[in-house]
């Protein structure tokens, strides 16, 4: 990948990552309800999870935008970011396969954007492994 191509990578993802998450952080009720079309009133427990998550992510956001311009920090950001994005991507297409309804009627945006990030991580990673091995050469 080239250097023009990364720091898209990372600007993109970081900031779609960062911003999509904020109405769930100051509101988790009507942010979960906007954003997943989850109705938290039914779950009232879950709420401070939900913007607990919603705080995380948006930091693994933060720290990808910022990783863009500072190469000393992506590798670590796009292995906490394919953690989280690949957990979170498995478990949308685990239950498109199982339960379909739930996928496509409150997470599929988020199924396929998680995915698209990570494939994008691991691209990302092999193309610094190779250059790395290249440079040792």
């Amino acid at each position: 990948m080239n250097e023009k191509a990364i720091k898209y990578y990372f600007w993109i993802t970081g900031f779609i990552t960062a911003v999509a998450n904020i109405p769930m952080i100051f509101s988790p009720f009507l942010g979960t309800e906007a954003l997943l079309k989850l109705n938290l009133q039914q779950l009232p427990f879950a709420a401070p999870l939900y913007g607990h998550w919603a705080m995380m992510v948006t930091c693994i956001g933060v720290y990808l935008f910022m990783a863009a311009t500072n190469k000393k920090y992506r590798t670590s950001a796009v292995l906490y970011s394919n953690f989280e994005k690949g957990i979170m991507a498995l478990m949308g297409w685990y239950f498109m396969f199982t339960q379909p309804d739930i996928t496509i009627n409150h997470y599929l945006i988020v199924t396929i954007g998680d995915t698209l990030f990570t494939i994008g991580g691991i691209f990302y990673l092999l193309s610094q492994a190779k250059e790395r091995r290249i440079a040792v050469a």
